[in-house]
């Protein structure tokens, strides 16, 4: 299987339709590792996956099989299991540099970010190239919630505003 059926058929063939996605059934699903790994037949460690994120980013924290987690869309780990049984390591391995270089491309040249935009106007059907600051204050936005939000609480927000807010929240 090429690199673009791949794709493909994980986006499309293996996502929860739109209508359904407003389930909490299709996103909420509790269960341990071992359930979970038993879901995917064991062919994705989920709990190894997860104990080497946690190491890699220095966290001294390891979880076990009994562990719970969340597992949302169950078809598509379903279906992600099967399709990887029949394609091959090369293509997979191939998928997830694509991922990364999609997902953080944009941020570097403005060549790559062309490619993206002429990728994304046959894939998705965008019309116009964003300005460069946008992606990026989203960015920077989303990554730093907390930090931004505290800005914008200084900046629009009186004295009496903010006691307001604290008395409101201590009662």
């Amino acid at each position: 299987m090429s690199l673009n059926k791949f794709f493909l058929y994980l986006n499309i063939q293996l996502s929860t339709p739109p209508e359904d996605k407003r389930d909490a059934k299709v996103w909420y699903n509790r269960m341990t590792f071992k359930d979970f790994n038993n879901l995917t037949s064991n062919r994705v460690d989920w709990l190894q996956l997860t104990n080497a994120i946690y190491k890699t980013l220095n966290s001294s924290m390891r979880l076990n099989w009994k562990e719970l987690v969340i597992v949302g869309d169950i078809p598509y780990y379903k279906g992600v299991a099967k399709l990887l049984d029949r394609t091959t390591n090369r293509v997979i391995a191939n998928y997830f540099g694509w991922r990364i270089a999609m997902n953080f491309g944009s941020y570097t040249v403005q060549k790559f970010r062309d490619i993206a935009f002429e990728f994304n106007k046959v894939s998705s059907g965008v019309q116009k190239l964003s300005e460069y600051w946008k992606p990026c204050a989203s960015y920077v936005s989303s990554a730093l919630k907390y930090a931004v939000s505290r800005k914008y609480v200084e900046q629009n927000f009186t004295p009496k505003d903010k006691e307001e807010v604290r008395n409101c929240y201590l009662k």
